[in-house]
């Protein structure tokens, strides 16, 4: 009696339990009988399974014991813990498809009986999200998963589990590290360490340690990546140090950390220190894989310190070590060092059979036939980011050999070669989230160009090809202003929000797609058990995905026509280049590499390629050009007119061009001449001692500036307004330190056009974004720097606070012309393949067409005058630059000696879209107009004046 009724009692309470305070969820089939001993029965297993989940064999055996009894019994929360518990279990197996199949069953499972407000749903959430990151590889879409999971987490209340807290926030970091975004990927880590710093069981704090150490590993992977050695060698050493604390061996993870510790030692060319933490390490029992890894790089330290012999062996060694196939990126890394080892010593058909090797490895399934081939386009990959290494060593070994051999079929191999790696950077970066980590991949590649754009100078030297010419432009092209080009490309979709999920639509299938070729080589590798109606399945799949891709870039392209334009067919050719230019135009785009200057030289009849030898000290040069700007003295002005002839003779002369007929030069500059002025070199050598008569080439040309000839073609096409308003910007900043003594002069002269002029407290952020959607123009008026001590920036002042270059970058501004009167507006940090990351090209990602701006700090007097005359001349009609070069003319005609250096005029510059703005002068007041308005005013005088008298009249009565 008393048994059945505590039966009856469990049952009603479980019953209760799930209709009177968890709703509407759904019971099980059926409630067991023996409810009390079931519940205790999946609680025991519960219990066991967490305590074994270093035993994996002996945690899958309890959970599953323990999930049916805990299913059974009403025990959502335990029940749905542990199926995302064997998410651990399958993920340390490697038995990925069942781990997928578990973490989909266990959101379906949290969804179904779990509340947002339950801890274990977003643990379910949070393993779902695992299997996009870690087996479809959508960083992209898992990251919205683990954001969703940490906001609802957050969202509950009452205390949260901060293990959980921890392990979501670790993830988000690392799908921020694999997007590139390295500065949130560390953000999220180190919140994750403060919350496992914070673990509580039983009330009490119990850190787990392993898990600080694997963060303090990830945040050192991060800084290795951002070539940050020195902190990601702190923070390997850090790893170590809390997992000596944790009082738990585990020697796993000891190897790996060591490993990574000994990395870091060779990249800060420390071999000693590195070869000391190898050569013990492998004196002790490792894994096939951590043997492997210590191998190469032991052969790797051996090579640099000499040694070829015994890192060949050492490198042959790792190959060698039983390496299952799901970590062939191992064999991948061994055999690009093998590489590495025979370019060094001189071997470059063996360096090319062991980088064909390692294509073959990231590119399984494609036929591979020859030394030469390369993986068919939408072939399975395993890594781009590695295949994009050894192609890149592989380009250049191709080169090499052909410089040695003089035979075609290595030119024809390198060149094809070098094609395909400029569409793979394109891949790969799309992969990307964030500027820094695309600007660090860029980076990586100014080698490439370079040898790529010598290949093809020397073939087109060969047989008079137009194609060569065609190929090394397009290489010239890709090694500027990459992300520029991708954020004007955004912007043709009138809509950020749209433009992103546009972009992310298209990223979500190529993903999918690209998971699915992953699932399909999974099965292949198992030979005769492979399941042959499955793969068939897959491909169907990625017959849906792709179709779904090819809808959605219809869609795309039929809608965005312009975003069509400039990424379909991006980079600009010549034959489209020239098109856009005018008789009169000239294009001289410049790379600048170790060895030498490539010059293109564009007219709409005839483009040539010139290859310049690099033997002067460009940096040098440019350098001592603007700390003589002002000739102070006669060794001033001999150093001055040395450094600007011998650039105008290494950069411009060889151009060929003739002053009377290529009159307008459109330069698109590179490296070290980025920032330079071209109107101030000299076209002679200095003989006279007055400034304001030596032979500055801005009297024999006009000259305008561009990003790329990419970039600028599409700034061509946003052709002016009929008539523009001005926005001028005029903080003053009177009775301070920072007054500004010549904006008065300023405002009067703009103020006379139709326009908003800020003045004083007027001039401040609020009053900036309120008037600048009625402008066409800006104008600022103001102070500015390069580097701003406070922010690390570029940044320009308003009167409350100043506009960063990060500000502008993220905005979008429908003004066609912004015009920088202030100090070091082009002026920036200098990131290869992307240029200088001023405030000009801020402005630029903003969507401005065009932008005056200045490459040093400017003098307030000669500026104000130089800024009146090229209003003056843009109402007379004269295209941008053409009114600033008249300007700058006009100055220097009148200067006195003191004030007529390059200092005082030459520091502007025009950068983009040079065609005519409309502007209107506000109408004039003249006397017949006022004539009624000042009858009116004496008319009311005169009764004011009448009305008084008669009232004092009365007061006297």
């Amino acid at each position: 009696m008393n048994k059945l009724k505590s039966k009856q009692l469990a049952t009603i309470f479980c019953t209760t339990l799930l209709l009177g305070l968890i709703g509407p969820r759904r019971l099980p089939a059926s409630i067991p009988t023996d409810f009390q001993r079931d519940s205790l029965l999946g609680i025991t297993y519960y219990q066991k399974a967490d305590a074994a989940w270093r035993n994996i064999d002996s945690c899958m055996h309890y959970s599953f014991l323990a999930i049916e009894y805990l299913k059974n019994t009403c025990q959502w929360e335990k029940y749905i813990f542990t199926l995302c518990g064997l998410n651990y279990c399958y993920n340390s197996r490697e038995q990925y498809e069942e781990m997928e199949a578990n973490n989909l069953l266990a959101y379906t499972e949290a969804k179904r009986y779990l509340t947002p407000e339950d801890e274990t749903y977003y643990i379910a959430l949070n393993n779902y999200a695992l299997v996009q990151s870690e087996i479809k590889e959508d960083h992209l879409g898992a990251l919205g998963l683990y954001k969703e999971a940490y906001d609802g987490l957050n969202g509950i209340k009452g205390e949260v589990n901060n293990s959980t807290r921890g392990g979501i926030e670790e993830n988000i970091g690392q799908m921020y590290y694999f997007l590139g975004d390295f500065e949130t990927a560390v953000d999220f880590y180190k919140k994750a360490e403060e919350s496992f710093k914070n673990v509580r069981v039983d009330g009490q704090i119990k850190v787990p340690y392993i898990r600080v150490a694997k963060i303090h590993d990830k945040i050192a992977k991060v800084h290795y990546a951002s070539a940050d050695f020195r902190e990601a060698w702190v923070y390997q050493q850090k790893s170590l140090s809390t997992l000596e604390e944790s009082g738990i061996y585990d020697r796993n993870f000891s190897v790996r950390f060591e490993i990574d510790l000994a990395k870091t030692a060779l990249s800060r060319q420390d071999q000693a220190t590195a070869l000391a933490i190898l050569d013990r390490l492998s004196r002790e029992d490792l894994t096939p894989i951590q043997r492997a890894k210590v191998l190469r790089y032991q052969g790797m330290a051996n090579l640099r310190d000499g040694q070829p012999g015994l890192a060949e062996k050492q490198l042959l060694a790792g190959l060698g070590q039983k390496i299952a196939e799901d970590q062939a990126l191992e064999k991948v890394k061994l055999n690009m060092a093998l590489a590495e080892l025979y370019t060094q010593t001189g071997q470059a058909e063996r360096a090319l059979a062991a980088q064909q090797e390692t294509v073959r490895l990231l590119a399984p399934d494609a036929e591979l036939g020859s030394l030469f081939a390369l993986p068919p386009s939408g072939s399975f990959v395993k890594s781009s980011l590695q295949l994009f290494r050894v192609l890149k060593m592989k380009a250049g070994t191709l080169s090499e050999l052909y410089e040695e051999h003089r035979e075609k079929k290595y030119a024809k191999a390198a060149m094809d070669t070098y094609r395909y790696i400029g569409t793979l950077i394109d891949e790969i970066r799309s992969f990307y989230l964030s500027r820094e980590s695309q600007l660090l991949l860029l980076e990586d590649v100014k080698d490439y160009f370079e040898t790529a754009i010598q290949l093809a100078h020397d073939l087109y030297e060969q047989e008079g090809r137009l194609e060569y010419l065609d190929h090394a432009f397009a290489f010239m092209e890709k090694s500027k202003s990459n992300l520029l080009l991708d954020e004007l490309r955004k912007q043709e979709f009138g809509d950020e929000m749209l433009a992103n999920d546009l972009l992310r639509e298209e990223y979500r299938l190529r993903s999918l797609i690209n998971y699915s070729r992953k699932r399909i080589r999974q099965e292949e590798t198992k030979g005769t058990d492979r399941d042959v109606d499955k793969i068939k399945a897959i491909n169907n799949e990625i017959f849906g995905y792709q179709y779904e891709l090819g809808q959605l870039l219809d869609h795309i392209n039929r809608r965005y026509t312009k975003y069509s334009e400039i990424s379909q067919r991006q980079p600009i050719t010549l034959s489209e280049m020239q098109q856009q230019l005018r008789l009169s135009e000239t294009v001289l785009e410049y790379f600048v590499g170790r060895e030498y200057i490539y010059l293109f030289v564009i007219t709409p009849e005839k483009v040539d390629l010139k290859k310049i030898a690099n033997d002067a000290p460009l940096d040098e040069l440019v350098s001592r050009l603007f700390q003589n700007l002002k000739m102070s003295g006669r060794m001033g002005a001999e150093d001055y007119g040395l450094a600007a002839f011998r650039l105008y003779e290494k950069l411009l002369l060889p151009a060929g061009l003739e002053p009377e007929s290529d009159r307008d030069l459109i330069v698109i500059p590179d490296g070290e001449i980025e920032n330079l002025p071209f109107d101030i070199l000299l076209s002679e050598k200095p003989d006279v001692a007055t400034p304001r008569k030596l032979a500055y080439l801005i009297r024999d040309y006009t000259f305008s500036y561009a990003y790329s000839a990419t970039v600028l073609v599409h700034q061509k096409s946003q052709r002016p307004p009929e008539k523009s308003a001005i926005l001028g910007i005029f903080p003053t900043f009177r009775g301070s330190g920072k007054e500004l003594l010549y904006s008065e002069e300023m405002y009067r002269t703009l103020s006379g056009y139709e326009g908003t002029y800020l003045r004083d407290r007027k001039a401040d952020a609020s009053g900036f974004l309120q008037a600048v959607s009625r402008a066409d123009i800006v104008h600022f008026d103001t102070h500015a720097r390069g580097n701003d001590d406070t922010y690390h920036e570029p940044a320009i002042d308003l009167f409350d606070r100043s506009l960063l270059l990060s500000d502008l970058q993220n905005r979008k501004l429908a003004i066609h012309l912004a015009v920088l009167s202030a100090c070091e507006t082009n002026v920036g940090e200098y990131r290869e393949g992307e240029g200088i990351m001023s405030l000009s090209r801020g402005f630029t990602y903003a969507g401005i067409p065009s932008v005056i701006t200045s490459v040093t700090r400017v003098f307030e007097r000669s500026t104000s005058e130089i800024m009146q005359r090229f209003y003056e001349n843009l109402e007379k009609g004269m295209r941008k630059h053409d009114a600033l070069r008249v300007a700058k003319l006009d100055y220097l005609q009148t200067a006195p000696t003191a004030t007529g250096t390059p200092y005082y005029w030459g520091t502007f510059l025009a950068i983009g879209n040079m065609d005519a703005v409309h502007l209107t002068r506000r109408p004039a007041i003249s006397l017949s107009s006022l004539a009624p308005v000042g009858l009116a005013l004496l008319l009311l005088v005169g009764g004011l004046l009448q009305y008084r008298k008669l009232r004092l009249g009365n007061q006297v009565e």
